[in-house]
């Protein structure tokens, strides 16, 4: 199955996917990200193949493997709206979105300047159309992913991974 790992940036995404696959059995994907796949219709047809590619994998693995899929749906978000509806065509993923308080994405350096509460309210929007589970890091861990967090976000896998 695979599971959208979103978030604004520096809300701790890779991080989340990096321990959680150091700890269970699941593989971790980076959408493009940093990649220069290209623009316009080059980036869509980059976008459309690695969703087909992530989803045979999932295919391949009887849907069994969690699959982490670090901002699979960012280009919905910070792009074309479309990739919301094209991401929802494979049935068997889900999102969870980590929630880390704006004052301190902000401390972070976060990349989203002005526009973060624009894309939040668009994550909220979009993981709405998907089975999804909110993170939210708590002001004693400063906000950081810990051993807990990677243990709800296990439990909440392993029980969509027994409904398929």
């Amino acid at each position: 199955m695979i599971f959208f790992i979103e978030g604004l940036s520096k809300s701790g995404k890779s991080t989340l996917c990096k321990l959680y696959c150091r700890k269970y059995n699941a593989i971790y994907f980076k959408g493009a990200g940093q990649v220069v796949a290209g623009i316009d219709d080059k980036w869509d047809a980059y976008n459309f193949y690695m969703h087909n590619i992530i989803e045979r994998l999932d295919q391949l693995n009887n849907y069994k493997i969690p699959i982490l899929w670090d901002r699979g749906l960012s280009e919905a978000i910070y792009g074309n709206e479309k990739w919301a509806r094209l991401s929802k065509v494979h049935a068997n993923k889900s999102v969870f979105l980590i929630d880390v308080p704006f004052r301190i994405l902000k401390k972070r350096n976060s990349l989203e300047g002005h526009e973060m509460s624009s894309n939040y309210k668009k994550y909220k929007t979009i993981i709405s159309k998907f089975e999804h589970t909110i993170i939210k890091p708590s002001r004693i861990s400063k906000y950081y992913i810990t051993e807990k967090i990677l243990i709800t976000v296990n439990k909440e896998i392993q029980c969509r991974l027994k409904n398929i």
